[in-house]
């Protein structure tokens, strides 16, 4: 157990900071209030809430329910594509001027503070504290305070004592919220938890910053790329998708592309890069579409019409099994398009 609690006037400026990620039937996760390099304002949360919402729903809804942000539907999301990365932004159509948010330097890096023994707080709406009246939903943000027990790369492990009174069955609901320090601090983004690992003890996970670069820092070529130009081109691609279980119909999804290859020195290592920059998923009997902008990053070989397709599906096979898809086996191309980038 903690030595001290966390101040009510902390509290207070956290669930103003909160917010929810819904699908439509109510189940989803939380978030923290951002702001954007450019001073807009985001709802950072965990790529696995995003996907679950669109995936099982076709729908996705987000909301500052202690600041009256009504639930609406995204203008924006972005999502982290790498293998361990488990965060995303989901950006409000509109906003009232005066909502609170984490300046861009502070969810951006790392706290220079963290060190195991730190006592932090967990903030969220759990799922067990939701309630539903007809179509209007009540959430009830929820604290947890605890200590680092350790620190392993990008990942924090905080502590879950089991024997608080009332505690909520599980914290689903409160994944992709925010950890913070007792003064109010930003940490990172809360993926996931571990419950009874002994009889009084459990764990909650959170990624660092410093493990969701990519959505923040744009991409660039890198320093040693060969300095004699190249040649670009957009390829818009439309496939079908499967989820794993087959629970779900098949999905629609468009996939858009930017490949680059050098004019001179195609085989430097650096000499043909592509990126997924865009997925947009079709799911049926919905009237909603969902534009993610991804960056993920691929190379290729045989320098042909055919190859470069073929390393563009591979990524794309790469890049959904990530976040819980599969490709539909033996199928045809339903739309290809690809146009000059000058």
């Amino acid at each position: 157990m903690v030595d001290n609690t966390v101040s009510d006037s902390v509290l207070i400026d956290l669930s103003n900071l909160s917010g929810i990620v819904v699908g439509r039937n109510g189940k989803g996760g939380s978030g923290t209030c951002v702001k954007l390099e450019d001073g807009g304002i985001a709802l950072l949360t965990s790529k696995h809430v995003v996907i679950e919402c669109i995936r099982n729903t076709g729908r996705i809804g987000i909301a500052i329910p202690l600041k009256r942000v009504n639930l609406q539907t995204p203008r924006l999301i972005r999502m982290d594509s790498s293998q361990q990365g488990d965060a995303a932004l989901v950006e409000f159509t509109n906003l009232p001027k005066d909502i609170p948010a984490v300046p861009f330097a502070d969810w951006t890096n790392n706290n220079s503070r963290l060190a195991v023994g730190l006592p932090v707080v967990a903030c969220g709406f759990p799922g067990a504290l939701r309630k539903m009246e007809r179509t209007k939903m009540i959430p009830q943000f929820a604290w947890l305070e605890d200590r680092i027990s350790s620190i392993q790369g990008d990942i924090v492990i905080s502590g879950i004592a089991e024997e608080i009174e009332d505690i909520p069955t599980n914290f689903r609901g409160m994944s992709g919220g925010g950890l913070f320090t007792f003064d109010g601090s930003f940490i990172g983004v809360l993926t996931g938890e571990q419950r009874n690992l002994k009889p009084s003890r459990g764990k909650l996970y959170s990624i660092l910053p410093s493990g969701y670069e990519e959505l923040y820092k744009p991409f660039s070529m890198p320093s040693d790329a060969p300095q004699d130009g190249y040649y670009a081109e957009r390829r818009s691609v439309v496939l079908e998708l499967l989820k794993p279980d087959n629970s779900a119909p098949t999905t629609t999804v468009g996939v858009l592309a930017e490949l680059f290859w050098s004019k001179i020195e195609p085989n430097h290592k650096f000499g043909r890069i592509g990126r997924i920059i865009n997925l947009e998923f079709i799911i049926p009997d919905t009237d909603t579409h969902f534009p993610i902008n991804v960056e993920s990053l691929f190379t290729w070989t045989e320098d042909t019409e055919e190859g470069r397709l073929k390393a563009l599906e591979e990524e794309f096979k790469f890049l959904l099994l990530r976040i819980g898809w599969l490709l539909k086996d033996d199928q045809d191309i339903l739309k290809l398009q690809v146009n000059s980038m000058v």
